[in-house]
Parts: C-alpha cells; structure tokens; sequence
C-alpha cells in the first residue's frame, strides 16, 4: 500500500520544499513580501485572476483553502524564492489519480534551473504516490514557462481562453499533461 500522504519536507542539495501549514503566519509574511516585490514578474502567473493579487496573508490563505491546494515553499540557503502549488488528487474518467500543478519563482533566480529541479523533484514523488498524471496551466505569453514545460517532458493537451461576462478573452493558456 501506497503512502498517500505528502512529505513535509523535500531535499535535494541545496533546495528545500517545505509544504507549510495555514498556522504558519511567519512563513507566509516571507512569502507575501517575496510576492509582492515580484508583482509584474509574476504577470504571466496570474492569468488577468483578480484572486492571485494577493494583499495580505489572509488573501494567501483563503486561496489555497478554496482551491484545496497544497502549498510547498521553495528554500534556497534559508531565504524563499517561490512556491508550488499541488492540487489535491483527483481521478480521471479512465480511473487514473492526477494532481495540478503551479509554480512562481521570483525574478532574481529565474531561468537558472532551479523551478526545473523542484518540479522534477516534486514529480517523483508525486510519481512514487501513485499520481498518474500531472497537469499545469500556463499563459500563452510566457515563454520561460513553455520552455519549462517542454524541458521537463509536458505535453500540450488543450489551449484555453478565459471570456468575461461582456464576451471579451481575458486571458489565454496551454494546459500542460504529463503521464
């Protein structure tokens, strides 16, 4: 039998996955300050998502509660770079276990590897928990994010166009799977 629980803790070198917990204020006021310094960086994340401009730790908080997503905090040297979010498992028509995946890294050390080697590292776990397939979606614009994603074996498997109320595309995104 599989242990379906996620580490608390994930080391490879020098990186540290930690998934915090919503009674950890500290660790989300790090991470408030590192999104907020990344605000237009972090454009391409967003998805024109009003709900990912976060003000505050409670904002943080009742978006990961919402979405039931898993929050892992990156740690590079004791300072955070970023986080990954992990959707909680969900089964396909085919029975199949799948996760969602998103993923920021600051500006400072983007484009040196490191959001590969994390996302690889969360992967195998991931794999070793027996989720089938992972997804992720990312906005057509951002072209390091498409390069990640081909890096690490993803395949396009739909393109998505967010429509306002008044018939206007807001946004538009590739979702990414991976078995």
């Amino acid at each position: 039998m599989v242990n379906k629980k996620l580490p608390k803790r994930i080391i490879e070198g020098d990186i540290v996955l930690y998934k915090i917990s919503h009674k950890e204020d500290g660790i989300f006021k790090e991470l408030l300050i590192i999104y907020k310094k990344n605000r237009v960086h972090l454009s391409h994340w967003h998805h024109g998502c009003k709900e990912l401009l976060f003000k505050n730790i409670n904002d943080i908080k009742d978006y990961l509660n919402k979405n039931r997503l898993i929050c892992y905090i990156i740690y590079k040297q004791n300072k955070i770079l970023g986080c990954i979010e992990v959707g909680r498992p969900t089964i396909t028509d085919e029975n199949l276990k799948y996760r969602t995946l998103s993923y920021w890294i600051d500006k400072d050390n983007a484009r040196k590897g490191i959001m590969y080697n994390c996302l690889k590292l969360l992967e195998k776990i991931l794999i070793e928990k027996n989720n089938k397939i992972l997804y992720t979606e990312v906005d057509v614009e951002n072209i390091p994010s498409i390069k990640l994603m081909q890096k690490l074996e993803f395949k396009i498997c739909s393109i998505c166009f967010k429509i306002s109320g008044k018939g206007k595309t807001t946004g538009k995104y590739y979702v990414y799977k991976k078995y």
